[in-house]
């Protein structure tokens, strides 16, 4: 066997008559062929080639290559010490074939490529274990990224004994890549679950009902092939892609399914909303509303979208418009009702401009004219009032007063029929028979007037009546129609003025009473000294009407009295709310009086004579604000008793939710940073869980360590209570982003040492934080840099600027709000 067969690097030899011919012809022709094809003198005989010497040559320059090769491998430096050998070897093959002894050359060379097998084996092995290595490593990472250091610690153990085996000499792949594929058992529960509860909150998804699985349909589409993907990924063993997708199916299902929640508990009004502007569109009184009401919906369809989600937004839009809609449809018999009164009051003034007594009751007529006007103007006004049915009301109530005083004129206008036959009669003096005919007319009516109701209020008039229709009776007796005429004519004026002083003062007479036993009821009600200031205006109001009654001001004695009857309104509202105030006030004495504390007892009975002082001046919304200041503190006491003698009791939670509930939020906020570093964790969570609205809940702090090289200055105990307090004070400058976010579902902490920061869960809402607070504080502002570079583009608007670009934020409090940020985002 020639050299370069022994190393497996001579191609195979070619065919030839004689062995040893060929062999020479060979050798020759690596010399001389070039001479023998062109068929020139080849010359003088060459030297001997030495065909030990090129097979040689030929092998080692395949080996070098080997050796080349190994040097430019990207695990060079874990095979050096192979590397070295072969070099080594390659210098022993190369002294021994310039001695010719090519036996001795061809052995090291044989063991250079042993060398050089085995070392490219090492090389190759280390690549497959890293690559393998990394992705199990960096699954593992991911996973304590994300929170989960149980499925991080599994895989550690799997880890650490494979670096073991690889790193031994010779380094056991095998038994690495072994210990490796048992990560992936390992994960394969850890991922078959996440897989499953995307699975499971997808299914959620889609048994939303129809409505929201419409809204829904681009996220569960998406993340269908999320999830096929991930299984696919699962049972191909491709980890990352596995979790890649799965994770990617989370963000959409997590936050779909909530989204869900929250766009069914917005289709629900919706529809009862959209039955309710139907009936605003059935209705002919009120039809004319719908379109505004349509705007509305679909205002609250755009706040609601798949792009806005503003759900809850867009429920208040709904009920603003259900109220409307409400409003409205109770307004319809209102609205009818006006209709139909203000088209008989227009018919009837109509009719009393045609009555024969028509003149004789022009004030009336133009009074009543006047008020219609006026009636249309509040008609007007409530279509597009704040408070519609308040103003509808109003225009009801004018229209119904004004038909009342068209009523009144009627009568009196029907009344009038003699005074109208005795002007007639005046006006043909000559008649001497038609004026007697007519005054005994007249006559009779004043006597039958002067009978009626009401006549002593008109006495002079009726005196005067009397005196004119003697005068009558006297010139017609002395033959003098001329004079009789006039003195019919003054008879019958007066007479006009006797009757409409008793018309008008009946009706006055008929609503008096009413006022008069509403002001009555008032006055002896428990509360009357305590809300004079409302009981004054309407006894003021009747006092005048009855005065302007008196003096024959008819028309100043009904407006009077009307303005006594719209305060008696708000007298009894007053009445109400004072007697309700009274008995809260009752309530908060008692508890008051059980306080120990004497200056704190004399704190809130000062508070409780303020919110008194407030009620006598009729403000009752400011009484009822001091009213729950009150409550406040009293709950607060309460409270910090309940924290003392039972600091896991879970009504903390509650009565610190109240107190926000009652306006206590900041109270609460400063009870939360009064509780002492290092203090009790469960009373902290408590008040906080009452003051958001979520859960919160903190593990156990780490212990202190001693200086080591881990920790060059030592590791301080940890204390979750300054931690959550800091996270705490953040939230409280944005804690309608919290309490009103349904997409915040917890907040944890886990003490950590050497750095902050959080995560937010898109699959549960959950916003979990880590670190110490004080560690690290982080600047804002356009100056701020790092490394010289500036951190923020110059610019930036003008709306996002920060306040104090020199103020340092706590950074736990800076991750706290980030966070909060990602739950909005939602």
């Amino acid at each position: 066997m020639g050299l370069l067969e022994a190393l497996g690097l001579k191609p195979p030899r070619r065919q030839a008559t004689s062995g040893a011919k060929a062999d020479l012809t060979a050798a020759g022709d690596a010399v001389t062929g070039s001479a023998r094809a062109t068929g020139e003198s080849a010359g003088p005989p060459a030297a001997p080639v030495d065909k030990n010497r090129v097979g040689y040559d030929t092998a080692r320059a395949a080996l070098q290559k080997l050796v080349d090769g190994l040097k430019a491998h990207v695990q060079a430096a874990r095979i050096a010490p192979q590397i070295a050998q072969a070099e080594a070897k390659l210098g022993d093959a190369d002294a021994a074939a310039n001695t010719k002894d090519y036996k001795a050359a061809t052995k090291h060379l044989v063991e250079l490529k042993t060398i050089c097998a085995s070392a490219k084996t090492v090389a190759d092995g280390w690549v497959a274990y890293l690559r393998l290595y990394t992705d199990m490593k960096s699954l593992g990472m991911s996973f304590d990224a994300l929170n989960d250091p149980e499925m991080a610690g599994k895989l550690q153990p799997f880890l650490d004994a494979a670096d073991a085996l690889a790193n031994q000499t010779p380094p056991d792949f095998a038994g690495a890549t072994k210990q490796l594929r048992e990560i992936e058992k390992a994960l394969a529960p850890g991922f078959k679950k996440l897989i499953g509860n995307q699975k499971a909150k997808l299914q959620t998804m889609q048994t939303m009902g129809k409505a929201v699985q419409e809204f829904s349909k681009k996220d569960i589409d998406q993340a269908k092939v999320h999830i096929a993907e991930a299984e696919r990924a699962l049972a191909a063993r491709e980890w990352s892609v596995c979790r890649q997708n799965a994770f990617a199916a989370a963000d959409l299902v997590g936050p779909g399914v909530r989204m869900g929640e929250r766009r069914g508990r917005y289709d629900k009004p919706r529809a009862t909303t959209v039955a309710a502007v139907e009936k605003v569109r059935a209705s002919a009184a009120v039809k004319q509303h719908a379109a505004a009401l349509d705007k509305l919906v679909a205002e609250a369809d755009a706040l609601a979208g798949y792009d806005t989600r503003k759900f809850e937004q867009g429920i208040a839009k709904l009920d603003e418009c259900a109220r409307q809609a409400a409003t409205w449809t109770g307004l319809a018999a209102t609205l009818a009702q006006h209709t139909k009164e203000r088209s008989a009051a227009d018919a009837e003034l109509a009719a009393l401009d045609q009555h024969a007594a028509a003149a004789r009751v022009a004030t009336e007529r133009e009074a009543a004219r006047q008020q219609l006007a006026q009636a249309a103007q509040l008609a007007t006004a409530a279509e597009t009032a704040a408070d519609p049915a308040a103003a509808w009301a109003a225009a009801l109530t004018a229209i119904t007063r004004v038909r009342a005083d068209l009523a009144v004129a009627k009568k009196l206008a029907d009344s009038l029929g003699a005074t109208g036959a005795a002007d007639s009669a005046a006006a043909k003096p000559d008649d001497k028979a038609g004026l007697k005919k007519a005054l005994e007319k007249l006559r009779a009516d004043g006597k039958q007037a002067a009978g009626a109701a009401h006549a002593k209020l008109a006495a002079d008039e009726f005196k005067r009546f009397d005196e004119q229709a003697a005068a009558a009776t006297k010139a017609l007796a002395d033959g003098d129609g001329a004079a009789a005429a006039t003195a019919i004519t003054a008879a019958s004026q007066a007479l006009v003025d006797a009757k409409t002083i008793q018309h008008h003062h009946a009706q006055f007479a008929t609503n008096v009473g009413t006022a008069d036993a509403t002001m009555k009821a008032l006055q002896k009600s428990p509360r009357a000294a305590k809300i004079k200031a409302r009981i004054d205006p309407v006894a003021a109001a009747i006092a005048d009407a009855k005065a302007k009654d008196a003096a024959k001001d008819a028309a100043g004695a009904m407006a009077a009295l009307r303005l006594a009857n719209d305060a008696v309104t708000a007298a009894k509202k007053a009445d109400e709310d004072r007697a309700a105030f009274d008995t809260y006030a009752a309530e908060l004495a008692k508890r008051v009086a059980k306080v120990a504390d004497a200056a704190e007892k004399t704190a809130l009975e000062g508070l409780a004579g303020a919110a008194t002082a407030k009620a006598d001046a009729i403000d009752f919304a400011d009484a009822k604000k001091q009213h729950k200041a009150i409550d406040v503190r009293l709950d607060k006491g309460a409270l910090e008793a309940a924290m003392k003698a039972k600091p896991d009791d879970p009504k903390i939670a509650k009565m610190a939710a109240k107190m926000v509930a009652n306006g206590g939020a900041t109270t609460v906020d400063d009870m939360i940073q009064a509780i002492p570093d290092g203090g009790d964790m469960r009373l902290l969570n408590a008040l906080a869980e009452g003051r958001y609205g979520v859960k919160f809940k903190s593990g156990k702090p780490l212990e202190a360590k001693p200086v080591s090289a881990e920790f060059p200055t030592g590791r301080p105990a940890g204390d979750p209570a300054k931690a959550m307090k800091a996270v705490c004070e953040m939230f409280s400058t944005v804690p309608q982003d919290i309490v009103k976010n349904r997409s915040i579902t917890s907040v944890s902490y886990e003490d950590k040492f050497g750095g902050a920061g959080g995560a937010y869960s898109p699959d549960d809402g959950a916003v979990s934080m880590n670190g110490r607070a004080g560690t690290i504080k982080q600047r804002f502002g356009a100056n701020q840099t790092n490394k010289g570079q500036q951190q923020l583009p110059a610019d930036v608007e003008a709306d996002c600027q920060p306040i104090d670009p020199a103020k340092q934020v706590e950074y736990l409090a800076f991750a706290a709000a980030h966070e909060v940020g990602h739950g909005m985002d939602d």
